[in-house]
């Protein structure tokens, strides 16, 4: 009867796994879980074992003793939305919270949000301010990107290495969630 029960278990779970996602904005975080101090939510049919290479090896510590970034990627028809998680115990000198937000379209650059969040009121600035937009050139030249933007306080920098890998991988993933 095991001998049994075990073919039948393993048709039930490819049965599962072959049902297709829906379409739209429901589909942005149907996987998620938890890598330590930082949380990695993406579609399940979108996620492979590159990506998820990427999110554990692309960002170093913010400050020493402090923890890891993480990386969310979200796919939503043709676009992608790229979130950067501070650890919950990492904040800036003044204490401020910071998501950083990259959001790619089916072309064109990349737009990019800075959202600190301090007493619970939420500002929305521009990367740096004065530059509105990351082109794809950019990223494919950087072997390393700081991110400093100052909102309201102090600067809140974010390292990642290996940026052009990064981008190469999460544009593929994007292209790959457009609408058939």
């Amino acid at each position: 009867m095991l001998a049994l029960r075990v073919p039948i278990l393993a048709l039930v779970t490819a049965a599962l796994a072959s049902i297709p996602a829906p379409t739209g904005a429901q589909v942005d975080v149907q996987r998620s879980f938890d890598r330590g101090d930082w949380k990695v939510s993406v579609r399940r049919d979108l996620w492979n074992d590159e990506i998820d290479a990427i999110a554990q090896s692309n960002f170093v510590p913010i400050s020493p003793g402090t923890g890891y970034a993480g990386i969310a990627l979200h796919c939503v028809d043709d676009q992608l939305a790229v979130e950067f998680h501070w650890p919950r115990q990492v904040t800036t000198s003044g204490g401020e919270r910071s998501v950083f937000y990259i959001r790619v379209g089916r072309a064109g650059p990349v737009a990019a949000w800075l959202t600190v969040l301090q007493n619970d009121h939420s500002f929305r600035g521009v990367l740096n301010r004065s530059m509105t937009t990351i082109t794809e050139d950019d990223l494919l030249k950087a072997d390393e990107m700081t991110f400093g933007p100052d909102i309201g306080g102090p600067a809140a920098h974010v390292r990642t290495r290996g940026a052009s890998e990064a981008w190469l991988a999460i544009k593929e993933v994007c292209q790959s969630a457009r609408p058939r």
